[in-house]
């Protein structure tokens, strides 16, 4: 019903300014089943690192993002850490905000049609431009619901770069018409309407809330530090920095 509630403000402060603010509020999630994990001392190596991952995934659950966009341009962010007591490593904060590529700030304009992504590697900051049209969406006949709003199907490939190579991983987006503005969460962007949720391989992105008619203006927000470089190149740059 909150959500049923927000569409019908969106359309009224749509009408009285075309340059309305909104924010929507992201969590991510696993589709990993921990449950089975093997408690034996002598578990696999598999195992072990299972059991790593669990803990990322505690770390993981105690983070936010935003996504604050108009009519024209967004940008998104991790911004929140909701237990003030995580005591977790660095290393494991790191992990956790590497899972889905939620690492570093994304910033979208519909007239450029750019995304541009501010990210470090190698304690060295770098600008990825890329093309939204570069992205292609296959839009299925398939909808569900999600907290009152009524959400498609759309899937896409991306490539990524793993330990022995490129692979191409599927990601599943589920926009809603309700809101017309193709905008979404980690740099997915161009479809019907606002992305709700993504899920790329195991990691799920999903909307927890909408406001609307937020003061917090997104064009303000555009990344300038930073190596431009596009996305082609960055991957080629990464490959070669784990050797490939």
């Amino acid at each position: 019903m909150k959500f049923f509630f927000s569409s019908i403000l969106f359309f009224f402060f749509l009408i009285l300014n075309a340059q309305n603010n909104i924010e929507v509020t992201y969590k991510k999630s696993t589709t990993i089943n921990f449950d089975n994990l093997n408690n034996d001392e002598n578990a696999s190596v598999e195992n072990k690192a299972l059991k790593l991952l669990k803990i990322v995934q505690n770390d993981m659950l105690t983070k936010e993002y935003k996504l604050v966009f108009n009519d024209s341009v967004s940008f998104f962010e991790e911004t929140k850490i909701l237990n003030s007591d995580n005591d977790n490593s660095e290393l494991i904060t790191k992990l956790s905000s590497s899972l889905g590529e939620t690492d570093g700030v994304f910033f979208a304009s519909l007239k450029d049609k750019k995304t541009v992504r501010q990210t470090t590697t190698y304690d060295k900051l770098y600008l990825i431009e890329s093309h939204m049209d570069s992205l292609k969406w296959d839009l299925h006949n398939v909808n569900k619901d999600i907290d009152g709003h009524k959400v498609y199907k759309a899937t896409t490939l991306v490539t990524k770069v793993t330990r022995s190579g490129l692979i191409e991983e599927e990601v599943i987006a589920w926009y809603t018409l309700d809101v017309p503005i193709g905008f979404g969460p980690i740099g997915f962007n161009n479809l019907p309407g606002l992305i709700l949720e993504v899920q790329i391989g195991k990691i799920i992105l999903y909307a927890d809330k909408i406001k609307y008619n937020v003061e917090v203006d997104p064009s303000r927000f555009y990344p300038k530090k930073g190596k431009i470089i596009s996305c082609n190149d960055f991957i080629k740059l990464q490959l070669k920095q784990i050797g490939l």
